[in-house]
């Protein structure tokens, strides 16, 4: 039998450089060789095919389920013009061994279904392996020019959220540096739609 030893924390504030100062700290103090990021996500309208719910159908996603996020795009960076905003976001991707773990999980999803805790939206969940969006910024339109250029950077884009650029981040120097950390994980529920329902 295989024991983990499994160390949990919270960030003290939203947004990126809280995160990152977490992850400094948890590196320092104990060495994880795996990370996870785990909480809630805005779920961003019309990714990919949305399927019609009042026939009793799922949407693609809805609320209460999960994404894993297969890359992080950072919608933070940017050049401020007199012609607009011009983005210059980047994309962290999961590493390959991870992603390869993510993906026998799902082909076992295909016929086990997750169930959802009491009190969930739906029975079971859907778990998505998309693209998340990730800055500093707490987004409640749908179509705002952020949500609609992270469309065009990865037309999958599923949520967005505010600490997975930093983590990513320091993910991606920690690999550098040799500190032993050989993978990272951003779980996401769908908590709100992304729009102006969100507080």
């Amino acid at each position: 039998e295989t024991r983990r030893t499994v160390v949990c924390t919270q960030t003290i504030n939203q947004g990126e450089l809280s995160v990152m100062n977490a992850y400094n700290d948890l590196m320092n103090k104990y060495h994880p060789k795996m990370v996870f990021l785990v909480g809630i996500a805005g779920g961003i309208l019309g990714h990919g095919k949305v399927q019609n719910n009042t026939s009793g159908e799922r949407l693609e996603f809805d609320l209460c389920d999960v994404i894993i996020a297969k890359s992080v795009i950072d919608y933070e960076l940017r050049k401020e013009t007199n012609d607009g905003i011009e983005h210059r976001g980047q994309i962290y991707n999961i590493d390959a061994a991870v992603a390869s773990v993510v993906n026998d999980f799902l082909v076992t999803l295909q016929t086990e279904k997750f169930p959802a805790v009491d009190g969930s939206k739906n029975a079971h969940v859907n778990i998505l392996f998309d693209a998340i969006g990730s800055g500093n910024a707490v987004i409640t339109n749908n179509l705002s020019e952020t949500t609609s250029w992270l469309k065009t950077v990865n037309s999958k884009v599923a949520a967005v959220e505010m600490e997975a650029t930093g983590i990513s981040s320091s993910f991606y120097e920690a690999t550098l540096n040799n500190s032993g950390v050989q993978g990272l994980m951003v779980v996401r529920g769908i908590s709100d739609l992304a729009n102006t329902e969100k507080s």
